[in-house]
């Protein structure tokens, strides 16, 4: 699922991601009422995808934060807007990849 939405959001955006060689993702429960986090290092790599392990939309939480590797930079709220758009992309190149 997770190599799909990487290989969709190339698609949408035409460029790789920042992300380094190997993305790890957790199961866990995450604090604050989040359903996902994503993680990167001092050059903006995506390194780790946080997923709530107990939430119903955690595929589309990790679509969004999959998008995250595209858009790590900015107002916090124009990224957090701008990987929702790219999250949206993605779903429509993969049908039922975030349900």
């Amino acid at each position: 699922m997770t190599q799909a939405a990487w290989e969709a959001a190339e698609l949408c955006t035409g460029r790789p991601g920042k992300a380094r060689e190997q993305v790890e993702l957790r199961h866990r429960s995450i604090p604050g009422g989040y359903l996902a986090v994503a993680h990167a290092d001092h050059l903006r790599r995506l390194y780790r995808i946080d997923v709530d392990a107990a939430d119903t939309r955690r595929r589309e939480a990790l679509v969004h934060e999959v998008s995250h590797a595209w858009v790590s930079q900015g107002p916090l709220a124009l990224m957090e807007g701008s990987a929702a758009l790219l999250a949206d992309c993605i779903a429509s190149k993969v049908p039922g990849l975030s349900q």
